[in-house]
């Protein structure tokens, strides 16, 4: 599900040779896919040439579309191996004992 929607992503928002808002279509947050783009650097045509070579002001064929889906699963897939931080020690909210009396 999480690759279809990888898939789609890349279809609408990055393929087409000129994409709208190129640089500022993907959210930093809201979806597994959004955060692993800017962790693939496969957010915007920009970081798909400099990082990935794949040429701007063209449309991306389906091959490339597919690779960089490809990318997307497979940092997502790592991700979910590995182990959860530590938990932090959540602060205990300090006892009140010293109320004024009441008059």
């Amino acid at each position: 599900m999480v690759a279809q929607h990888a898939a789609e992503f890349i279809r609408d928002r990055l393929s087409a040779a000129e994409p709208v808002n190129d640089g500022q279509q993907t959210p930093l947050r809201g979806h597994p896919v959004f955060i692993a783009q800017h962790a693939t650097a496969t957010c915007c045509r920009g970081c798909l040439s400099k990082w990935h070579r794949i040429p701007q002001h063209q449309a991306m064929t389906a091959e490339q579309q597919a690779w960089v889906t490809a990318v997307i699963v497979h940092w997502l897939r790592q991700e979910m191996q590995r182990p959860l931080p530590p938990e932090r020690p959540r602060r205990k909210k300090p006892i009140n004992d010293r109320q004024l009396p009441l008059i």
